[in-house]
């Protein structure tokens, strides 16, 4: 790279390309971490920056949007993971039973002292029983 230019100069030039990326991308960025990367990835790519591979800004857009995409991808799947791990956590708590009705679903209460294997109990919900 060119040692006369220093890196805040072009920064300030291509700072935008960040901003274009991340509005390009459609990507939600409250708390600004896509732009940080964005800028990491400015500052790799203005060090490895060679000019006889072709244009500065086409290596800049290109080294961004690919940054910002594996960045995506990562929140994507660790969003994913969180949720099935609550899912596995909710499933160990409440042995994973429950009753649907229409778009809600209810955990079934358990009853770990109910003794099913008890021949009284069968004999006695036999005898309530009618036949068809």
């Amino acid at each position: 790279m060119d040692t006369n230019i220093t890196f805040e100069k072009i920064f300030r030039q291509n700072e935008r390309r960040i901003h274009d990326q991340i509005h390009t991308l459609n990507i939600h960025n409250p708390h600004n971490e896509y732009f940080q990367e964005g800028l990491c990835a400015m500052w790799h790519a203005y060090e490895k920056y060679q000019p006889d591979k072709g244009p500065m800004a086409t290596y800049f857009n290109f080294m961004i949007r690919n940054r910002l995409i594996d960045l995506f991808r990562k929140q994507t799947r660790d969003n994913a993971n969180t949720k099935h791990a609550i899912k596995e956590q909710k499933t160990q708590i409440d042995d994973g039973n429950h009753f649907r009705h229409k778009e809600t679903s209810y955990p079934l209460v358990s009853f770990p002292d109910l003794m099913l294997e008890d021949p009284y109990v069968w004999q006695n919900l036999k005898s309530e029983l009618t036949e068809n």
